[in-house]
């Protein structure tokens, strides 16, 4: 069932930067993109490697979509290392943050990336408006989509909680 929020003071400014190797990451992306504008929010989605984070001052809620992959600790994608460093040198302090990401559990740091752009939010300040999310290889199951839709929903509660 969606929940749809009608009675919100402003509508929330969302964006979604992705990054995807084989398209699972950014069709996931999309889906949530979808989710989020049926209950209410303004969504705006790029590639991460095509933004700046500081195009996340201008947002409400702020959203990062990485796919993992392990080799030695160094989970993060190649294309997601200059808008990593950045990010952590923000202050995000009034905003709500989310992180998705898919990966395989056979490697030694599972999602590894999803974990390490949590945690460069919370260096930023930003407030975690949503455990993290992460899927093995693409989100195909209907438990990862209901996983998706609660994302959302709970991301969106959370700058509410704010304003």
């Amino acid at each position: 069932m969606q929940k749809v929020f009608l009675n919100m003071p402003t509508t929330p400014k969302v964006l979604i930067a992705y990054t995807s190797l084989t398209g699972n990451t950014e069709e996931a992306a999309f889906l949530l993109k979808k989710e989020l504008e049926k209950i209410g929010a303004q969504v705006d989605i790029d590639e991460l490697e095509m933004l700046s984070p500081r195009k996340y001052l201008d947002q409400d809620i702020c959203i990062v979509a990485t796919y993992s992959y392990d080799s030695g600790g160094e989970v993060l994608p190649d294309e997601a290392q200059g808008f990593f460093q950045e990010l952590g040198g923000l202050d995000l302090t009034e905003k709500v943050f989310g992180v998705i990401g898919s990966g395989q559990d056979f490697y030694e740091w599972y999602c590894g990336a999803v974990d390490r752009f949590e945690e460069q939010f919370e260096k930023a300040g930003a407030r975690k408006g949503a455990m993290s999310m992460k899927f093995e290889w693409d989100i195909s199951t209907p438990e990862d989509q209901t996983k998706l839709l609660a994302f959302a929903t709970d991301l969106i509660e959370a700058y509410q909680e704010k304003v």
